[in-house]
Formats: C-alpha cells, structure tokens, sequence
C-alpha cells in the first residue's frame, strides 16, 4: 500500500495548511484557520501559530498520510489532541482567542469557536479524553483510505489509554467516524446569527466510547 502514515513534523506545516485551504476554504472553520486570509502574510500567521502550539501544548499530536508512488508527497493530515488527564473547569473558561485585524471576522470567529467550546465543554466535562481537532485529506487524494488512517491511529491510542474520543462530523465525514466506532450524541445548528454568511451550519457531536486492551 503507497500511502503511510507518521507524525507531522515542522516542515511539514506549509503543505498541511495548504490542504486545509483546499477543504476548508470558503467555510467558517477555514476563516478560523486563516483568519487573514490565504495571503502570504495569513500563511505565515497559521503557521506561527502552529509551531507555536506544537511546541508548548503537551496534548497535540499532529500526524501525516503520505503517498510512496508520488514522491511521499502529503495527501492527509490531522491533528487529535490526548488529555491523559481530567480538565479542570478553568481550563474550558480560558476559551480560544482569535488574532485577526479584521474585526467582524475576529468576532465571527470568536462565536464559532466558542459555540464548539461550548458543546466540547458540555459533552466531556473534566473527564481524560482523547479528541480530533481537524481531519483533511486532499480533494485530490479523497476516497483512498487516507482520512481512516487517521481516524483509525486516534482510536487506537484512545483505546491503549482506556479513554473515549470524541469528533466534531460533518455530513461528509459521519459515515467514516460512524465506520470508526463513533455514536451520535447530538446534532448541532449554528445559523446566521452566529456566524453571519457562513450559516447555516449544522454537524454532529459524536463520541466513541472508551474501550481499552
């Protein structure tokens, strides 16, 4: 089989955030990750940001597909994050800060991210957790098992840890997570009131219960 998958590493970020504009773009989750757009000067800022949270944030684990037949090239990317432990009330309250010098963006962002915050915060509690923050496979490169890879490398270390997983999904993405052991737990609207063009929104918060070896 060509494609393999290993951890993400920092020179990996450019082609990884390249992917995550050819899926997100146009969507209000690719706004959260471009805030400034997908300029040079936006590019830059993500991947800042990036290196930044994979040096200082414990919790992240941040993995590659890579295809053998042509040049190892990048063709999926994720990032699950793993709380070995509880997490404490304060830690959900610190929410997520958007940087953005536009502020209507900076405040669409802000309401999205929080209404996931939110509905993270009510579902997992303080409780360990494994979670998949972004799942992206290349529009080129989709329906080739690279997206289950990922999912499937989550659900194995959830497993080893004795720990649950949880998934934001959307409708082009339920069936893989459902195929992966994850149930619905709720579906969830964000219309445009909350995030103005880009709604509205729906996905499903699913969970895989814990299992362990």
């Amino acid at each position: 089989m060509p494609l393999t998958i290993s951890p993400a590493n920092p020179t990996d970020l450019t082609r990884i955030l390249e992917i995550q504009h050819l899926v997100f773009s146009g969507k209000a989750f690719g706004t959260v990750l471009f805030p400034d757009g997908y300029t040079p000067s936006g590019i830059a800022t993500a991947k800042t940001l990036a290196l930044s949270q994979m040096t200082t944030d414990a919790s992240i684990r941040r993995l590659k597909v890579t295809d053998s037949e042509i040049d190892d090239e990048i063709v999926g990317a994720a990032q699950w994050n793993i709380y070995q432990e509880t997490r404490p009330d304060d830690e959900w309250k610190k929410g997520v800060k958007i940087e953005c010098e536009d502020e209507n963006i900076r405040e669409m962002s802000m309401k999205f991210m929080g209404a996931i915050e939110e509905r993270r915060r009510k579902w997992i509690g303080g409780e360990a957790h494994c979670l998949l923050y972004i799942l992206c496979t290349d529009p080129a490169h989709q329906r080739r098992g690279a997206g289950k890879m990922l999912v499937q490398w989550g659900c194995e270390e959830a497993d080893k840890l004795g720990l649950p997983a949880y998934v934001e999904a959307s409708a082009a993405g339920h069936r893989l997570y459902e195929s992966c052991g994850f149930e619905d737990r709720e579906k969830v609207v964000m219309g445009k009131d909350l995030i103005g063009e880009y709604g509205p929104f729906q996905y499903t918060f699913m969970q895989r219960p814990a299992k362990g070896l």
